[in-house]
């Protein structure tokens, strides 16, 4: 099958080496790095992050991506600050032999009408432009997600900011769920035919429009038709990151024996 599975580790459990004994039996080779050590991964140090990556290369396992929080965040918080995210992240991308780095793009002010969020549109995109020309210089690959609230909420949006940055180190990865929570009745009908050519990977989450988070093709997601898409293009990354138990602002959590039914459910898909 085309589609070499990762996965959020904090997803499963809070401790990495649990989550990784989850992950072989399942046969998912890519670690994605949210929240380790009780941290943000951008907060591990040099020698925690050397570690954490030495953990789950001894398992036989790669990192995949980095799952900063960068950009969520509000559109008027200091530029300067998230920039030096950035760097971090970078650096961290190089300790932990990964070139993915997954980041947002803004809160607008609450109350922000529809008018206001096109004013806002600028301002967005200069700041995605400088995080993908950082991006560049060190060789990493940035993969912006569509989420609830963000200025790229919506299809439509996110394609603006990927066609007005247009720099091959900012790419986009496709989560269904989010689309559905931001009010896209059919993310895959409405979405892929302008985002198809900037996709990088596809957050395996799935949920009813307006309602629950569900495994993938229990919900609107439209999941056969995406992975259909996906094996057009020859296949890539899926990123589990389920959200069955909690979904929160900055962390979800789908345990153990749920995630793995989450991953019975996109393997069947398959």
């Amino acid at each position: 099958m085309p589609f070499p599975i990762a996965a959020l580790t904090d997803e499963i459990a809070p401790d990495l080496v649990a989550a990784l004994t989850t992950m072989i039996g399942a046969g998912i080779t890519g670690a994605e790095l949210r929240t380790v050590l009780g941290k943000n991964v951008l907060e591990l140090s040099d020698t925690e992050a050397l570690s954490t990556w030495e953990t789950i290369a001894q398992a036989g396992l790669s990192v995949s991506g980095i799952a900063s929080p960068i950009g969520k965040s509000p559109i008027g918080s200091p530029l300067a600050e998230e920039e030096a995210r950035i760097e971090r992240a970078c650096q961290l991308a190089r300790l932990l032999h990964t070139d993915r780095i997954r980041i947002f793009s803004f809160y607008p002010p609450e109350g922000t009408s529809a008018s206001e969020m096109e004013s806002l549109a600028p301002e967005v995109i200069r700041r995605l432009r400088t995080f993908a020309r950082t991006a560049e210089t060190a060789g990493v690959t940035l993969v912006l997600e569509n989420e609830v609230g963000l200025w790229g909420d919506i299809p439509d949006r996110c394609r603006r900011i990927l066609e007005a940055v247009a720099s091959p180190r900012l790419r986009f990865a496709w989560d269904p769920a989010n689309f559905l929570r931001s009010g896209v009745a059919r993310p895959f009908d409405e979405g892929w035919p302008a985002l198809r050519q900037w996709v990088a990977c596809a957050h395996v989450k799935d949920c009813r429009l307006g309602g629950e988070h569900t495994v993938a093709g229990a919900g609107d997601g439209q999941w056969p038709e995406l992975l259909s898409a996906l094996a057009m293009l020859g296949g890539m990354p899926l990123v589990m990151e389920p959200h069955l138990q909690i979904a929160g602002h900055s962390v979800g959590f789908t345990g153990p024996e749920r995630f793995l039914q989450a991953v019975g459910a996109v393997r069947a898909l398959m």
